[in-house]
């Protein structure tokens, strides 16, 4: 492929995502048409046969905006599902025809596949086994997910793949902040039954900007971090200013979607980062003011932020709810107690407190009032719920692995910022699981491919050179 093909192909991806966001910025409606949405999948998919690459840069747009075709189903199934099912059948078939194709896997990635295994074995343990399939159905597709993106990015186009993601997220935050001004909810969007579809023309209890997924804080967050970082580390005024107000744009949107834990998960990666690049290197007068003057400008900037914020009518931020959350907690423990071969190896099964209505799930979402929650509302509680003890551990090893590698590769590539990225956004959403569910959504999809990347930096040669 020509070279200067190459950046023309990103403008129209990024321009065939904005026309189904235009469409509902536009009309912000239940019933907006599909046609936008499945036209972007399909000139993704296009743009993937002329470069397999952008099969793997289309998914963050396919799993954050395939719901706006949710009027106009293939078959039952969005275009995300379509997307990844053909792109798999790609992979397929190009291992097929190029034999000297392999998927490398790296020390970590076999932590990797042991969550897998134990995945399939708690379904199988789980004796529920059409309740559940749907969940299978979702690991599986993450598993096409992390193949997709190993086999077609390399290491020197996890650059371009962070940029794609801003501009997802972007997208994605502008039908947000769209939604709330116009009093509307997303969370039932793709309900069928017209009563969870609600515009709240009465917002005198109402307050939270929401999304199609409600945990898109994981990747809300994990981008305004990205932008926090490129404020420190990009040279050019002009990006310098177009990362501060995506900073301050992805910020106020973890407020008004009242994303408690996100907002401390930002502050509390900054300060890490800021201390332990202060630690890395030699302390000097001027680093320990540069640093203790980042802490604090990032404060008031959080704080200026929610004052501007508070003042929008009945917004509330409180820590009510983290308390009620405890108690749930306190109830999935016993649960866990009293079965301790579940809590020890396989858990109830894959999605087991969504999708089974039963004494047990009712037990363990139990809140300070006696009366069950929806959720457990913690990703780890939940996966030890699910999955067992040995899931969560596996699982921990990995990223703390990995942590350990990025700061040695930090080192040796002179802060090359793709290192901090990953070391931020691995810190932050270990912090968000313990209170907010991950669970197997398409949100997801993206966690997976920033895992995917994980081996890729941490076991090769960087070539990139900072600009």
């Amino acid at each position: 492929m020509l070279p200067q093909l190459y950046p023309r192909m990103f403008f129209v991806l990024y321009l065939a995502w904005a026309i189904p966001v235009i469409f509902f910025i536009l009309n912000p409606a239940y019933n907006i048409p599909a046609w936008p949405a499945w036209l972007a999948t399909s000139v993704s998919l296009v743009l993937g046969l002329i470069n397999n690459k952008f099969i793997a840069f289309s998914i963050p747009f396919i799993a954050l905006l395939s719901p706006l075709a949710h009027n106009g189903k293939l078959f039952g199934f969005l275009p995300s599902e379509v997307f990844i099912v053909i792109s798999f059948i790609l992979v397929v078939v190009t291992f097929i025809t190029n034999k000297r194709m392999i998927i490398k896997l790296y020390r970590g990635d076999y932590l990797l596949l042991g969550l897998l295994i134990i995945v399939l074995l708690s379904y199988i343990f789980s004796f529920e086994y059409l309740a559940l399939m749907k969940s299978l159905v979702s690991w599986l597709i993450i598993f096409a997910v992390f193949i997709i993106s190993r086999t077609y990015l390399t290491v020197d186009d996890i650059r371009e793949y962070f940029g794609v993601l801003l501009v997802a997220v972007f997208f994605s935050s502008l039908i947000s902040y769209i939604a709330y001004l116009n009093s509307m909810s997303l969370n039932g969007f793709m309900h069928t039954d017209i009563l969870e579809k609600i515009f709240y023309y009465d917002t005198s209890w109402y307050f939270r900007a929401t999304y199609f997924y409600d945990n898109l804080g994981f990747i809300l967050g994990s981008c305004a971090l990205i932008s926090l970082i490129n404020i420190f580390y990009l040279s050019t005024r002009k990006y310098k200013i177009l990362h501060s107000f995506l900073f301050i744009f992805f910020i106020s949107l973890l407020l008004i979607m009242s994303e408690k834990t996100g907002l401390v998960g930002v502050v509390l990666t900054a300060v890490i980062l800021l201390f332990g690049s202060l630690l890395k290197n030699k302390i000097t007068l001027f680093s320990l003011a540069s640093s203790i003057f980042g802490i604090f400008f990032l404060g008031g900037l959080l704080l200026f932020i929610f004052q501007i914020i508070s003042n929008i009518n009945h917004f509330s931020l409180n820590i009510e709810s983290f308390i009620q959350r405890l108690c749930v907690y306190s109830s999935t423990i016993d649960v866990l107690i009293e079965n301790p071969l579940r809590f020890i190896f396989v858990g109830f099964g894959p999605d087991y407190s969504n999708l089974i209505n039963n004494s047990t799930t009712l037990t363990a979402k139990m809140n300070c009032e006696g009366t069950p929650q929806g959720a457990i509302d913690s990703g780890y509680l939940t996966f030890l719920f699910e999955y067992g003890m040995l899931f969560v551990l596996i699982l921990l090893i990995f990223f703390m692995v990995h942590i350990v590698r990025m700061t040695y590769m930090t080192s040796r590539y002179n802060s090359n910022k793709l290192y901090i990225y990953l070391i931020a956004i691995i810190i932050y959403i270990n912090f968000s699981a313990m209170t907010d569910v991950i669970g197997t959504s398409k949100i997801t999809w993206i966690i997976t491919q920033i895992i995917s990347f994980l081996g890729l930096l941490a076991y090769n040669k960087l070539k990139l050179i900072e600009k």
